[in-house]
């Protein structure tokens, strides 16, 4: 007799496990190509079991139940596989089974991901260190980018020497304003 989740299943018929991984393959310049890479699959098992007696109708919608809600659980058989969730459920109803029914159900085993919360404390910067008794510092106020200031050019002496001393042999015209 085996368990999935809290059901119990009377009779399984075959066990089918299904270890399979992903190999990524490149083609290269000569026409060959080669793997590079390996990534694990999920782990399969397929079931063929059968369920019977008064109480069967009430374990078939339990199964169908677990499928509808995702559920998490472990399946306990010839094997034992935790973490597995229903992925397919298939009833057949046959002359064979009279007061019950026969299922293959396919189980994927799943990696739960656990959302964990941290709680940080900040210290109050107005408040002082109970050791020390300073006042910590405040962080200072970003700005964002700004020009900078403009500065005043004085226009007499803003020319370079070499343009006054042109201007004064009479190469360079003379500004604007002046007489030569």
């Amino acid at each position: 007799m085996a368990m999935l989740f809290d059901v119990e299943l009377d009779a399984v018929v075959e066990e089918d496990l299904q270890y399979q991984n992903e190999i990524t393959e490149h083609a290269v310049e000569d026409g060959e190509e080669i793997a590079d890479h390996v990534r694990r699959r999920p782990r399969k098992l397929q079931l063929t079991v059968t369920i019977a007696g008064a109480d069967w109708e009430t374990r078939y919608d339990r199964l169908r139940e677990l499928t509808d809600e995702r559920e998490v659980g472990e399946y306990v058989g010839v094997t034992v596989w935790e973490n597995v969730v229903i992925e397919s459920l298939a009833s057949s109803h046959t002359a064979k089974i009279v007061n019950g029914v026969q299922l293959n159900i396919t189980l994927t085993q799943v990696q739960v991901a656990r959302v964990e919360t941290r709680t940080f404390i900040a210290p109050d910067p107005i408040a002082p260190v109970p050791d020390q008794g300073a006042v910590p510092e405040t962080q200072p106020v970003d700005r964002g980018l700004q020009q900078p200031e403009v500065q005043e050019i004085d226009e007499e002496t803003a020319d370079s020497w070499l343009v006054s001393l042109g201007r004064a042999v009479g190469f360079l015209p003379p500004k604007e304003g002046e007489v030569a």
